[in-house]
């Protein structure tokens, strides 16, 4: 589990910078009101390296909905 949980914090770190770079680039960020593009696009880079850290594990997150199987031993939500 400690190495799950270091490979957890390095994605999480990762879209991180994901967003901060979205916050700073050239023209700032795309979208408008409560929906930003960056959002689908951590959304689906978290769900795609979580899901292969624990293959068959699902994955429920705001964007994006749900993937994977619910019923797996473990399921990742976000919010």
């Amino acid at each position: 589990m400690q190495e799950l949980l270091k490979n957890v914090v390095a994605l999480a770190r990762q879209a991180g910078e994901m967003i901060r770079q979205e916050l700073y680039r050239d023209g700032g960020p795309r979208g408008f009101g409560d929906k930003a593009d960056i959002d689908v696009e951590v959304e689906a880079y978290l769900s795609a390296q979580l899901s292969a850290l624990l293959p068959g594990s699902g994955v429920v997150g705001e964007e994006l909905g749900e993937s994977g199987s619910l019923a797996a031993e473990y399921c990742w939500l976000g919010a």
